[in-house]
């Protein structure tokens, strides 16, 4: 799959640039499984798809999740973060000179340390000018833009995906009225040692094995050690009465493949509000 630079929130600032340049790489994302004490290399293709020579410089920094609800991410200097590979990396050319709808690679290589232990993470940025404009001074800048290749570095052997889930409340109301809406929170902490985006599903069951609500549950993206909020606000799809009682609700959250199963009770009372209690 190939990225190219997003130009869109430069055009709204710099909306006179007279030729922008854009550039593609072929690997967003790079996840390495390396023996303790051992070596992988490959390479990352960048393409100038543009009308214009593309002259990027290669570097390698530290990324962390800045939000566990969107994935959203903040960068920072190389090795100065906890779970940091920065410094396995080592990588060439570090400047490229790409000719209009030409294409270059560079060669990576991660040297992973025998002591390693958990899955480590960096970025490889490839920054390139996009053209120029003026500030409102009239002084001319020079706008540049990057794009990177996020590495996720596993020693072999050592990687434990797990986490705990706490603290849920369910609320809301299940009935035929238009005010119908259910809400069901709880907290996820990322207790092992590499990173995963959840993914989670729920239903409620009458004592009769029916589902009366079914909906999904935002995801949460973790580095480890990480805590996040899982939710959902769902109205039921059926528009008639859910009858009183008691009823299962069954939460299923996988976190990389591993899935975790809830399951609870529920009261609905005749109105169609919903109480839980619970561990």
């Amino acid at each position: 799959v190939a990225i190219t630079i997003g130009l869109i929130l430069v055009s709204l600032l710099y909306s006179n640039i007279a030729s922008a340049i854009t550039i593609r790489i072929d690997q967003p994302k790079v996840r390495l499984q390396v023996a303790r004490g051992g070596e992988k290399s490959g390479t990352i293709a960048v393409e100038n798809p543009s009308e214009v020579t593309a002259f990027v410089s290669v570097y390698v920094e530290d990324w962390l999740y800045s939000s566990t609800a969107d994935g959203s991410k903040n960068f920072f200097p190389p090795g100065t973060t906890d779970l940091s590979c920065a410094k396995w990396i080592t990588f060439g050319p570090a400047e490229l000179q790409i000719p209009p709808f030409g294409k270059q690679a560079i060669t990576y290589s991660v040297s992973c340390p025998s002591d390693a232990d958990g899955a480590h993470y960096a970025v490889l940025f490839f920054e390139t000018s996009l053209g120029e404009t003026e500030d409102e001074q009239g002084v001319s800048v020079n706008v540049m833009g990057r794009l990177g290749s996020l590495f996720v570095v596993e020693p072999e052997g050592t990687v434990n995906r797990d986490a705990k889930l706490t603290n849920l409340s369910v609320n809301g109301k299940l009935s035929s009225d238009s005010e119908a809406k259910l809400s069901i929170q709880l907290n996820l902490e990322n207790t092992g040692n590499v990173d995963f985006a959840s993914e989670g599903t729920f239903y409620i069951m009458d004592d009769q094995g029916l589902i009366v609500a079914r909906g999904e549950l935002s995801p949460c993206y973790t580095l480890p050690g990480d805590k996040g909020t899982i939710y959902s606000n769902v109205s039921k799809a059926s528009p008639s009465q859910i009858p009183a009682g008691e009823y299962d609700l069954i939460i299923t959250i996988d976190i990389g493949g591993i899935p975790k199963v809830l399951e609870v009770k529920l009261n609905i009372n005749p109105s169609g509000e919903v109480s839980y209690s619970g561990p």
